[in-house]
């Protein structure tokens, strides 16, 4: 459980305490005392602002760039369609216009920086609520209309923004990331704890299903898991802005 987030550990502590598992606890009687113990700290872990409980904004950061270029390929690729099209309407060429000379879009954006990206994001906004018009007459291939694509987009680079320099009001106090902290340790301390305990009940009662220990905690193993490989992904560091 050593890499799992509180929102990780919170789901797992929700599956052990409130799901199917529930019941489960009953045949154990070890269990009264630790589910006590750990229904007072999901209710602690649900008390925090929800952004102290999922991933380090590294990664939320590298997800939204990633979006950003998708969009930025998308758009770019509907125009080169539009440019070769044998038989252009008025509207593609006002659109393609727009794209080239207006919102200066080019396939080396995906190298901005996050600090670009909104930037960028800010004067894209502004063109878009002058010229949407002219680009919601172009229909894209899922049924909406280039406009919906940009808005996407601008969307998506203004995140980036957002995460970089809103990140110290919207993650909360010092006081309250450093309580997240302690919470997560305290979680995973008593959670492994109470594993143990529970495997060495389940060894000295025959009548208890063999398989009580990984049906408990099962979801944890897969978590973890889960989070491994996240985490071999995970950028370490911001990159220099």
């Amino acid at each position: 459980m050593k890499d799992l987030t509180l929102h990780e550990l919170e789901q797992g502590m929700a599956r052990l305490l409130e799901g199917a598992n529930a019941p489960k606890l009953a045949l154990l009687f070890c269990a009264a005392i630790y589910q006590m113990m750990l229904v007072a700290l999901l209710a602690r872990i649900r008390a925090l602002p929800e952004e102290l409980r999922g991933r380090p904004v590294a990664w939320l950061l590298k997800e939204t760039d990633i979006l950003r270029d998708d969009w930025l390929r998308a758009i770019w690729h509907l125009k080169e369609a539009m440019r070769f099209c044998p038989k252009p309407t008025d509207s593609m060429a006002t659109a393609i216009d727009l794209i080239i000379n207006v919102f200066s879009l080019s396939p080396e954006d995906i190298k901005d920086t996050y600090a670009e990206n909104h930037s960028k994001a800010t004067t894209h906004a502004k063109h878009l609520n002058t010229q949407g018009q002219a680009l919601a007459a172009i229909p894209t291939p899922d049924g909406g209309q280039l406009n919906q694509w940009f808005e996407e987009f601008v969307a998506a680079g203004k995140k980036s923004g957002d995460l970089l320099y809103n990140r110290s009001e919207k993650l909360a106090e010092a006081s309250q990331r450093s309580e997240a902290g302690l919470l997560r340790s305290e979680s995973i301390g008593l959670l492994n704890e109470f594993r143990t305990v529970v495997r060495r009940e389940v060894d000295h009662r025959p009548e208890l299903p063999r398989t009580l220990e990984n049906e408990l905690f099962g979801m944890f193993d897969t978590l973890q898991t889960l989070a491994e490989q996240r985490n071999q992904e995970e950028p370490t560091d911001v990159p220099i802005l």
